[in-house]
């Protein structure tokens, strides 16, 4: 777990980042500790992006502390009726009831959909954010004399109301389509631009480098966007991410070259590439407030901790969590 704690208006923030052995004894530890007034908190958001899942049995436990005994969390529809299994909530709801946002996004996979859509269908928390990944399949393994194996879907997972992660077409193709938001917010870290970036792990090093500046002029988690320029001339050299746009263009390109030199293509296509190379260079302005937030949150977690860069930067100025918020407060 990587935070657990109250943002500005009385709502409990836990941010689970998956679901390795012992993440149901930390979601229950800071319920013990954080929910022991129950009329000084307004509700709770259990934070599940970018969680890509993890144990089975941990999902089951942690959609648990948050509903009654003996209320269906998910079941297994499978490929014969040997495969078809039933699980339900024991133990009682840890939270007594408060209400509850549950934050996903794109990213948010597996067990993070259990207990995602184990808690919406039982009309326990609403989502907030983006679709979920899209992983609903049980997988058996057969393994083969030598080092051989077989991987084979025997089962799919299922909610309340016969809801699938996961569907078959016509010609038995399995499709994930995930579980779709009651609140629709779209966070920057998703796009794909983004995400390579963050691969790149030049962010990080951008942050290292000018941490105690980034720091000192963060106000409210917000930097100037001079900082963007900044970051532009740092990765210029070293991270090349080629959009769509470009692509198609170096496409073109590529075309006329094969063709009659005589034909007036020339001008056009040295247009649409300066044209593509202006479109790539705006891409971090596009998501520059959360380039920039995320600066921030790594210059905390540098100088600081990580506990310390989701209490002063992530907690309190992130998006995602105000809407959910607001969405508590709603209801």
């Amino acid at each position: 777990m990587a935070y657990a704690g109250y943002i500005s208006d009385s709502v409990v923030y836990i941010k689970l980042t998956n679901f390795a052995p012992g993440a149901t004894d930390d979601v229950e530890a800071a319920l013990d500790s954080l929910v022991d007034d129950q009329d000084a908190v307004r509700g709770i958001i259990l934070d599940l992006r970018g969680n890509p899942g993890g144990l089975f049995i941990e999902a089951q436990a942690t959609a648990s502390l948050f509903l009654d005994d003996g209320l269906f969390l998910v079941g297994t529809d499978g490929r014969s009726r040997w495969n078809d299994e039933r699980f339900t909530a024991s133990g009682g709801d840890r939270a007594h009831g408060l209400s509850m946002a549950v934050l996903v996004d794109r990213s948010s996979a597996s067990a993070s959909e259990i207990v995602a859509g184990a808690l919406r269908q039982n009309n326990r928390a609403i989502l907030v954010g983006d679709t979920t990944y899209g992983k609903g399949l049980v997988q058996g393994f057969l393994r083969f004399l030598g080092d051989d194996g077989l991987r084979l879907t025997i089962s799919r997972y299922y909610f309340e109301g016969r809801v699938y992660l996961n569907e078959f077409d016509s010609t038995l193709h399995d499709t994930g389509h995930g579980l779709p938001p009651d609140h629709y917010y779209r966070s920057g870290g998703t796009e794909t631009f983004v995400r390579m970036l963050e691969r790149s792990f030049l962010l990080q090093r951008f942050a290292h480098l000018h941490q105690t500046e980034i720091i000192a002029q963060a106000d409210h988690a917000e930097l100037d966007d001079v900082w963007i320029d900044l970051l532009a001339e740092f990765i210029e050299d070293e991270f090349d991410y080629p959009s769509d746009v470009m692509l198609q263009v170096e496409l073109l390109l590529s075309v006329v070259k094969d063709l009659d030199s005589t034909l007036p293509v020339g001008s056009v296509t040295r247009d649409l590439l300066a044209a593509a190379i202006r479109h790539d260079r705006q891409r971090l302005f596009r998501y520059r407030p959360y380039i920039k937030r995320r600066l921030v949150q790594l210059a905390f977690e540098r100088a600081y901790s990580a506990y310390r860069a989701y209490d002063e930067v992530i907690v309190r100025h992130e998006p995602g969590i105000a809407l959910a918020a607001e969405q508590l407060w709603k209801r």
